[in-house]
């Protein structure tokens, strides 16, 4: 079983994880080395854990960026109203990569 994971520092992490046991509905999966933490993984279920294939697991790790993208983009969006309805603004400083807070003129 596979799955893609955030690195906050680097590239994402790509993960494989050895079957425990399977039953009619789903599989086992150790979390560690030894396989003393399991994890139930769904052979049916829309999200997963982690997948059969590499390719599945990479368009569900593909999926989950983009939710989470869509949803820090409602939520920057929503920061700028509050800080618009106080009268600041957010403006990029000398065309940098970075914004500055500034009041309303």
């Amino acid at each position: 079983m596979y799955r893609y994971e955030m690195d906050p520092y680097g590239p994402p992490l790509f993960m494989e994880f050895r079957v425990l046991r399977e039953t009619p509905c789903g599989f086992w999966i150790a979390l560690d080395t030894w396989g003393d933490q399991e994890k139930w993984v769904s052979k049916t279920g829309r999200k997963r854990y982690a997948y059969p294939t590499e390719e599945l697991a990479k368009e569900s790790f593909i999926a989950r960026q983009m939710a989470a993208h869509a949803h820090f983009t409602r939520k920057a969006g929503v920061a700028l109203e509050y800080l618009n309805s106080i009268g600041y603004s957010l403006k990029k400083f000398n065309d940098e990569e970075w914004w500055v807070l500034t009041p309303k003129t």
